[in-house]
């Protein structure tokens, strides 16, 4: 049954959603209600006469109660505003705003009611239908259980789909290292092509294991001679501090090519971004770069194996790239983790390379088992 807002004027609403109310015009009561519908009562506004209006109104909106019940559910894109407002969603990064969107707009049509039941339909048919890969489909779907999570807190929705709905699963994509070869071969071209400061940053990357977004957020006073420091950014889109990167143990110098790559890097630099070591606000155009090198380089980004296994190379696997080749050095897990800020279970899961020595022994292993 609807009922009478608290603030305001003495609206009658459902769900949120007006549905009726009484207001003075030209001295009398007027009675509004669903399409606008407007019915002069005839009597002086007074607060006597607002009482009774207001029953009439009850009364007649009770005869509706039953139609208005039906229709009254709101849509959920009627919400996303609200949710986009509240959440403070437009100071967000480009990439949260970005993929955010993208989740509603997979996930929601113009006319979805916000209930329970529908969107649970919804996510379903959409989990099965749409074709994507089930990494793009599980992020997707961890940002919209956000908006989800946001209608259960403003009670909007009575639980969250994704209680009964498992997140869909993400294929793994095995790991492949890039050789030093490989990466010799990328630095060369770049800097031959007139993009020293794109090879620079390939070759930096390699050798210190840093994330790509993290190359771009380094600021020249935080480098030092002894170390610079390496900043991430946390869960909320802020800058989060995270270890410092050594470069000498007294006077012996631990990475020549390191502090041989800063140097320069901050002389030709300099008028780009005079706060920051690289002169780019993002890493999309490294990222950009690389892909352009490696195909011009006949260099493989992506693979299928003949057992179906899928690899893709990107600027990341630089990343894992360095933890192997620190491995071949002979450096311990220990100073490994330092160095890259990685956690051993998750060196194990994503950088492990399958060799043919260690697939031989697990076939041994399984037809004598």
């Amino acid at each position: 049954m609807p009922r009478v807002a608290k603030a305001g004027k003495n609206r009658w609403k459902l769900r949120g959603i007006t549905y009726g109310y009484v207001a003075p015009r030209n001295g009398y009561a007027v009675m509004h209600g669903p399409g606008r519908i407007a019915k002069a009562l005839g009597r002086e506004f007074i607060p006597e006469n607002k009482e009774w209006a207001l029953e009439q109104l009850a009364v007649w909106l009770g005869l509706r109660a039953k139609a208005i019940e039906q229709v009254a559910h709101r849509t959920a894109l009627e919400v996303v505003p609200e949710f986009e407002k509240l959440t403070g969603l437009h100071q967000e990064t480009k990439w949260v705003r970005a993929l955010t969107n993208r989740a509603l707009q997979l996930y929601l049509f113009k006319d979805c009611p916000l209930t329970v039941a529908a969107i649970e339909e919804r996510i379903s048919t959409i989990h099965g239908t749409s074709g994507l890969r089930g990494s793009t489909l599980r992020k997707r779907a961890q940002y919209f259980e956000k908006f989800l999570k946001w209608c259960v807190r403003k009670e909007y929705l009575e639980r969250s789909p994704f209680a009964t709905i498992r997140l869909p699963k993400a294929e793994y994509k095995g790991f492949a290292a890039f050789t030093e070869e490989e990466v010799y071969t990328l630095r060369d071209h770049l800097i031959k092509t007139n993009r020293r400061v794109y090879g620079l940053a390939v070759w930096f990357l390699y050798l210190t294991g840093m994330r790509s977004g993290e190359l771009v957020l380094m600021e020249r006073e935080h480098v030092a001679d002894d170390s610079f420091l390496i900043i991430g950014k946390g869960a909320n889109g802020q800058a989060k501090r995270l270890r410092h990167f050594p470069l000498l143990d007294g006077d012996r110098v631990l990475f020549p090519e390191i502090v041989q790559i800063l140097s320069e890097v901050q002389k030709t630099t300099y008028l780009h971004r005079s706060r920051f070591v690289w002169p780019w606000t993002s890493n999309g155009p490294l990222q950009r770069e690389f892909r352009n090198a490696c195909e011009e380089c006949n260099i493989w980004i992506t693979r299928t194996d003949p057992d179906g296994q899928r690899y893709k190379r990107t600027v990341h696997s630089l990343r894992g790239s360095c933890e192997k080749r620190w491995e071949l050095l002979g450096f311990s897990d220990m100073v490994i983790e330092d160095l890259s800020g990685h956690s051993g279970r998750i060196r194990r899961k994503h950088y492990r390379e399958a060799t043919p020595a260690a697939a031989d022994l697990a076939a041994r292993i399984s037809r004598t088992t």
